[in-house]
Formats: C-alpha cells, structure tokens, sequence
C-alpha cells in the first residue's frame, strides 16, 4: 500500500511540474533583454545569404568597437532604404518643406486675385507635393446681397480653379441682415491640395475671388501656405 501511495505521489509531481511548464510557456516574460547574436565570418568576403525581417520597433545594433579594422556591411545590389536617407535604389530625394507668409491685407476682386503668399519647390525626381494653405478672410455683407468668396491654391497667380474638395468657400446669403453678422463677417479658410511633380521647379500661389457680392471692403487679411515635397 505504501507503494502505491509513492508512486501516486511521483504521478503527481510530473503532472504539476509539467503544467508550470506549460503555464510558463503560455505567458511570455516582457522583460527579457535583447538577444545578441554573433554573425561570423571565417574569410574575406564570405558571404551570408537570406533576409532578415523585423516587426515594428525592432532593429539590428551594433555596439562600439564591433566592427573594427577593414570590417564593413555589404549588400550587394540591395539598397538599405532609410526615411530622408537617398540611396541608390531608393527613391530620389528627400521630404522638404518650404513656406511663405504675408500678413498684408489686400482687396479680394471679383476676378482671380493674388493673395501675396506663393512658394516654390524644387522637386529632385518624381513625387507629389502636398500644399496646405490658411487665410483669413473679411467679407463685408449688406442686407438683400449675396456674398461669397472662394480661395484656392492655384498653380499660376490667376488661377483659381479647384476641385470641390480642395477649396474653400464662405457665404452670406441674402437673407441674413447685414445687422445679423455686424455688417461683415471675418472667417478663417484653410485649404489642401495634392500635386504630382515629375521632377524639376513648380510654384503655388494662395488665390482668392469674390463669386458673388464683390466690394472694396472684401479683404484677405493675413495667410500661409505650405508646400511639401514626398518622392514617389
């Protein structure tokens, strides 16, 4: 009988040992440290095949000192592609950003009308250019008059065509007095337009027009516009 009972309690140290293995397998221990992992290589210009992926976060180091004397990294016709790092194989250039602001007021017309900021972006390859642009407009209303003023980026100093979601628009209507917005209204606009470049010079320019209820007392009061330009 005594036996019995030693062997049941051996039976029963491999169980419960066995599942903290498992329940040890099951929950991954977040404090590991990194693993190092010696590449070696035995003669001059051995080399090692495959590819190496890494998740989010994840990366190859390399401490002080290890590689020293003639040791280098080859990757033969493969280029290691970093952001705002050219390489060959990679795309050309690199994001830049330039900027224009003018603070000056100026008459909005009933024709296509400059609003002063402009930018110019040189473009090293193909890419796009994402352009965002913000004015601040003063509309003045009177009673039983439509008002409305549209403000573009525009690719020449008189064009302000746009698309419906790459634009912006104010209106007064008619029907509010002039009372209901203290004879005017002064709004903030902001507009964002994308342009494929396929290398070289183009400019963009902030436009603004009065479509309807033009005046001398319509005006642009102070803007921005930003241009940014992505390799493709």
């Amino acid at each position: 009988m005594q036996t019995r009972f030693l062997l049941l309690g051996a039976v029963l140290a491999i169980a419960s040992s066995t599942v903290s293995s498992i329940a040890a397998l099951e929950a991954p221990d977040t404090d590991l440290a990194p693993l190092d992992i010696p590449l070696v290589v035995d003669e001059a210009g051995d080399t090692m095949a495959g590819n190496l992926g890494f998740g989010a976060g994840q990366g190859i180091a390399f401490a002080a000192g290890t590689l020293t004397g003639d040791s280098r990294l080859s990757f033969g016709g493969n280029a290691v592609c970093v952001a705002n790092v050219p390489a060959a194989g990679c795309a050309s250039g690199s994001p830049s950003v330039v900027s224009s602001v003018v603070e000056t007021d100026k008459v909005i017309g009933s024709g296509c009308t400059s609003l002063g900021p402009t930018v110019s972006v040189s473009a090293p390859a193909a890419g796009i250019v994402v352009v965002s642009a913000d004015a601040n407009v003063f509309v003045e209303h009177l009673s039983g008059a439509d008002d409305y003023v549209r403000v573009v980026v525009g690719t020449t100093s008189s064009d302000c065509s746009s698309g419906f979601n790459t634009r912006a628009d104010l209106s007064i209507p008619a029907f509010i007095p002039a009372s209901g917005v203290a004879n005017g209204l002064t709004s903030p606009l902001h507009i964002t337009r994308t342009f494929p470049v396929s290398g070289g010079s183009s400019t963009y320019f902030l436009n603004g027009q009065m479509l309807s209820g033009a005046s001398a007392n319509d005006f642009y009061r102070g803007g921005s516009i930003v241009a940014t330009y992505f390799p493709g």
